[in-house]
């Protein structure tokens, strides 16, 4: 963290784990997809199921300024490394509509193809093998955040003009360190 005058600047990197249940909503049912394995998993197609829980790396940065001693308003972008394919359920290849069909039931292959439902979109569910997403590079995810900070002052806290409240005197942000 590094402090300019009355900006804040931030910056993190740490090691995380996310559970993502990728889902689906379909005529207003909430579909939960790795059960109905919408890329032939569960079949005779050898594909292996995905895990739910996987690691991640982030990596992100702000900036708060502070309007006064209680108010601070602040812009950070966050960035997730994920090392899976499937946060959205759709990795490698579209599986045998018939063998789908049978292991899995019509929900799964609706919520396998969905590219019937676009204007002008082909109605034919695609043929075993066809691609369905890259697999080559693992998924990843960002976001960006506007923040407001305020911090109320309880009390007086031991009567000094400088109270934050609480009996804690002084200001919140780095130590002056003299050079």
């Amino acid at each position: 963290m590094e402090q300019l005058g009355n900006r804040i600047f931030l910056f993190y990197q740490s090691c995380d784990c996310d559970h993502h249940r990728r889902h689906q909503m379909k005529d207003g049912t909430l579909y939960h997809l790795r059960p109905l394995s919408t890329e032939g998993q569960y079949t005779n197609s050898g594909k292996e199921s995905y895990q739910l829980l996987q690691p991640v790396i982030p990596f992100g940065g702000g900036v708060k300024f502070a309007i006064n001693e209680n108010l601070r308003i602040g812009v950070e972008f966050g960035f997730r490394k994920i090392f899976t394919d499937y946060l959205d359920d759709v990795s490698t290849s579209y599986p045998d509509y018939n063998e789908l069909l049978l292991t899995n039931g019509p929900i799964a292959v609706q919520l396998s193809y969905r590219g019937d439902e676009l204007p002008g979109g082909d109605p034919t569910f695609p043929s075993k093998d066809t691609q369905r997403g890259g697999s080559a590079q693992k998924d990843i995810y960002y976001f960006t955040g506007i923040n407001i900070t305020f911090r109320p002052s309880f009390g007086s806290g031991g009567g000094s003009s400088r109270s934050r409240g609480f009996g804690k005197k002084g200001r919140y942000g780095c130590p002056t360190v003299p050079l």
